[in-house]
């Protein structure tokens, strides 16, 4: 028993430090996703001025000023017994 303690709470401690390691790498690809997606609406929206000008439009203009974004992280365990006692209850081993 004593050794399925310290095998348990081992793998909780590798669960708490390995998810202190992966959020940072979650934060980073959030946000060079939202940098790439507001380099595109950038793009996309010149390319919109360029041919409104050319067809003498009005020209529009809007910015992403900032973009609010909420992470949540989380992490579960769990662990039972194996049973490896033959006798008690008439199993076949």
């Amino acid at each position: 028993m004593e050794q399925f303690i310290r095998r348990l709470s081992l793998c909780v401690l590798f669960i708490f430090i390995f998810s202190g390691c992966l959020s940072p790498i979650t934060l980073n690809r959030a946000v060079m996703a939202y940098d790439e997606a507001t380099v595109n609406a950038d793009a996309k929206l010149l390319l919109v001025n360029i041919a409104r000008a050319r067809h003498h439009l009005p020209l529009h203009f809007t910015r992403v000023s900032a973009i609010a974004a909420t992470f949540n992280f989380s992490a579960n365990a769990g662990a039972s017994p194996a049973f490896s006692h033959c006798g008690y209850f008439q199993f076949q081993c």
